[in-house]
């Protein structure tokens, strides 16, 4: 038979449509995905017993408890803990990523030691006393010049960075600008010393919100989250007042705009409104009323400080107890001067305005200052100026980058640690954070190497840090709870609202300026906003959260 040209595309395009229809076809596709798989050379996680171990997340604020999921004792997936007193099982994003920080490719794998441009693979051994030794020198000269700045946990192990400062003699330790750091500030200056704010959303009928990102990841995100979803079914009242048409401002009862940078006017003007038309709640109010703070101001003057749903003015609850520092002439001298700066920006700006740095060393613990703080360009020039900066990052951040010597610690999951609640809570939670898998790479639980570096400088230094190891310490410094947080893996230090009325002292006020001008000379205003997405706590968002980032957020040739 002969087949000519027209016969035989007849004939493959039939056959073309006869595999379209047939089931041969995805038969074959899905077969050949299955021998695939079961190819020798593939790997394959191995199948065991399924277990679950419960832990908390300090990627964030939020310490959220957390549950992982583990196959023969090798973590497999995060989810929220349904036991946890401060989120209650929920979990945002970043902390449902955590395997993904845990195999993060820019993770410092071993101690560094800069040599030139380039980074040096030595042990701990060499790190440790390479560190000691250069401290030693410093120490009989100036040990005031050694500098400190932590993040904005405050727990045992920051307790202890600082206490390794008071030992060396200086008194030069800084926080990161953060929520708790502002809380704390703002209650100081007008309740006293010793305190922190917390705000109970959970109960409260109505929610007046200055900028505050509730449902874009402002203070303890997931319990924000859960506060909001039980104010819909109360039917309480959330009024959203922001320049911007953000998510919280969508969601709000009621969304109020404002030219930007006037929100503390209009709450200064609302406190004014109170006042003049007597419908503040009398209380106790030293120092005049000439100008007030602006939103504790309104909890005062309507009487919702230490109310149910209002804001409770709640006392820090000191949980840790070290022994007294050993310290000896050198270190009282040192520790008795005064900082070289108030805040830890004011630091930065006394760098900048130097030729040379007033530090001649600096720690930098679990913070990110050349990303994370306001003109990152002129942090990463101040930072620089110091002649020797030790990093004890878990990853080769931009403030890592910087440094002379790196001592990596353990990830969150790899960790032994106490994460007391914040984030402007409530309650007062302490959770303890276990070890959820064997440390994959040559780091070290932050607490370790401090105590560690201390026992190689000997001396009263030495003697301040006696504990055999990081999780010995851990245990006698939280004597009181230790036993509750190793049982239940949570202490609750507070839950209620705190007893009676705190005096508040708005005397401070009338030296505050008229108003505040915008920097720069040009015709647009910089706005920041919190986006629940992007990370700032941690040196960048996950490969899952970035998947979760519109294109409208996204521009081509950025980083996250």
């Amino acid at each position: 038979m002969k087949i000519d040209r027209r016969s035989f595309l007849g004939l493959g395009l039939g056959a073309a449509a006869g595999m379209a229809v047939s089931p041969v076809g995805v038969k074959l596709i899905d077969d050949s995905s299955i021998w695939t798989q079961n190819w020798p050379w593939i790997p394959v996680p191995e199948d065991g017993k399924i277990t679950y171990d419960r832990s908390v997340c300090s990627l964030c604020p939020g310490s959220c408890g957390i549950s992982v999921r583990k196959i023969k004792e090798r973590p497999v997936k995060i989810e929220g803990d349904a036991d946890c007193p401060v989120t209650g099982g929920g979990a945002c994003l970043h902390g449902i990523a955590g395997l993904q920080y845990l195999y993060d490719p820019s993770r410092v794998q071993t101690p560094l030691i800069r040599k030139g441009k380039r980074f040096k693979v030595v042990s701990w051994e060499e790190a440790l006393a390479t560190v000691a030794e250069k401290l030693g020198e410093i120490r009989n000269t100036a040990p005031d010049t050694l500098g400190l700045i932590t993040g904005g946990t405050d727990n045992s192990v920051t307790a202890m960075f600082k206490r390794f400062l008071d030992a060396f003699g200086s008194p030069n330790a800084y926080a990161m600008p953060s929520l708790d750091y502002t809380l704390e500030r703002t209650v100081t200056t007008l309740h006293g010393a010793g305190k922190t704010l917390g705000f109970d959303l959970e109960h409260s009928d109505f929610i007046l919100s200055f900028g505050a990102g509730l449902l874009e990841g402002w203070g303890s995100p997931v319990a924000c989250f859960k506060a909001n979803a039980a104010r819909r079914e109360r039917h309480g009242k959330l009024y959203q007042i922001e320049p911007r048409l953000s998510n919280t401002a969508a969601n709000a009862d009621q969304w109020i705009p404002c030219n930007p940078g006037t929100e503390a006017d209009l709450a200064l003007g609302i406190c004014a409104l109170l006042l003049n038309k007597k419908l503040f709640t009398p209380g106790e109010f030293p120092g005049g009323l000439n100008r007030f703070t602006a939103n504790v101001t309104q909890n005062a003057l309507t009487g919702r400080l230490n109310k149910k749903g209002g804001v409770f003015v709640m006392t820090k609850d000191s949980y840790l107890k070290f022994p007294e520092v050993v310290m000896d002439d050198i270190a009282e001298a040192g520790a008795g001067k005064d900082k070289l700066a108030a805040s830890l920006e004011g630091l930065m700006a006394k760098f900048n305005a130097a030729e040379t740095s007033p530090l001649n060393a600096l720690f930098v613990y679990n913070a990110n200052p050349c990303y994370t703080m306001r003109d990152p360009k002129r942090v990463h020039a101040a930072i620089k100026k110091v002649p020797f900066v030790v990093s004890f990052s878990s990853y080769l951040d931009e403030t890592a980058m910087a440094a002379d010597v790196i001592l990596p610690s353990h990830t969150f999951l790899e960790r032994i640690e106490e994460v007391p609640s914040g984030g402007g809570l409530a309650k007062q939670v302490v959770s303890l954070a276990r070890p959820m898998v064997t440390p994959i790479f040559d780091t070290k639980t932050p607490g370790d190497t401090v105590i560690a570096l201390a026992q190689a400088m000997g001396g009263t230094l030495g003697e301040s840090f006696g504990w055999e190891s990081y999780e010995t310490a851990l245990e006698a410094v939280t004597e009181g709870i230790w036993d509750t947080l190793s049982e239940t893996g949570y202490a609750i230090l507070s839950e209620n609202a705190p007893q009676g009325t705190p005096a508040t002292n708005f005397a401070y006020m009338a030296t505050m300026p008229k108003g505040v001008e915008a920097q720069g000379n040009g015709r647009l205003l910089l706005m920041p906003i919190d986006n629940m997405r992007l990370t700032s706590a941690i040196p960048a968002a996950s490969p899952f959260a970035v998947k979760c980032v519109s294109d409208t957020v996204k521009r081509p040739g950025t980083y996250l």
